[in-house]
C-alpha cells in the first residue's frame, strides 16, 4: 500500500478508534464492516483503502491500541534510571491506563480463538522495541540477576500479572485498583529485589 496523505492518516486513525470501540463492544465475530463504516461516516468500500479485510483491520487495532499504551507508559517512566522504582512506575500506570481505557482491554477478551495467536505475534512485534531498549538500560542490573537468564522474562511477567488481575477486576466488583497495584508491586517488585538482596 502507497504511503498515506495527512488527510488519509487522519482518516485511518477514525476509522481505528471506531473499530476499537466496536470490537471491544461487540467481540471480533460480532463486529461487521459496516457498523464500523457508519460510524466513521465513510462508505464500507473506502474501509477497504485502508485495510484487506475484518481480520487485517482487527491486527491493525491491536497495534494501534498497544502503540498508544506504550507511547503513554514510555513517557511516565522518561528519566526514571532506577529499576524498582521503573518497575513500580510501569505497574500503577499500566493499571492506571487500562482502567481508564478498558475497550483497548478488552478488545483481546472479545478476540477470536483463531486470532488470538495472530494478536499476540502482533503483540510481541510491537513490543519488541521496547524490551530491547529495557533489556539495554538495566543491563548491569540484570547482571545481579543470576536466577534469571532472560531479562525481558522479568517484563513479560509482569505484563501477565497485570492482565489476569484487569481481567479479575473485570469480572470480580469487589477487587479495587489500588489493592491490585499494592499486591502486583509487592509479588514483581519487592518480591524480585528481596531475593536479589540475599543472593
Amino acid at each position: 500500500m502507497k504511503e498515506l496523505t495527512q488527510k488519509q492518516k487522519e482518516k485511518e486513525i477514525l476509522i481505528l478508534e471506531n473499530a476499537s470501540e466496536i470490537f471491544a463492544q461487540k467481540g471480533y465475530a460480532n463486529t461487521n464492516i459496516i457498523d464500523i463504516a457508519k460510524k466513521s461516516n465513510i462508505g464500507k468500500g473506502t474501509i477497504y483503502n485502508y485495510f484487506e479485510s475484518k481480520e487485517d483491520m482487527f491486527l491493525k487495532v491491536i497495534k494501534y491500541q498497544l502503540d498508544k499504551f506504550l507511547s503513554t507508559i514510555m513517557k511516565s517512566l522518561n528519566g526514571i534510571n532506577n529499576i524498582k522504582v521503573y518497575l513500580e512506575t510501569y505497574i500503577e500506570k499500566s493499571l492506571d491506563y487500562y482502567s481508564q481505557n478498558s475497550y483497548s482491554f478488552d478488545i483481546l477478551l472479545w478476540s477470536s480463538k483463531s486470532l488470538l495467536d495472530k494478536a499476540m505475534e502482533t503483540i510481541q512485534e510491537t513490543q519488541h522495541a521496547y524490551l530491547v531498549k529495557f533489556k539495554k538500560q538495566f543491563s548491569k542490573d540484570f547482571e545481579k540477576i543470576s536466577f534469571i537468564s532472560n531479562p525481558e522474562l522479568i517484563f513479560l511477567t509482569i505484563q501477565s500479572g497485570i492482565f489476569a488481575m484487569m481481567y479479575e477486576a473485570k469480572r470480580r466488583k469487589n477487587v479495587k485498583l489500588a489493592d491490585i497495584k499494592i499486591m502486583l508491586k509487592y509479588l514483581y517488585v519487592d518480591g524480585l529485589f528481596s531475593s536479589i538482596e540475599n543472593n
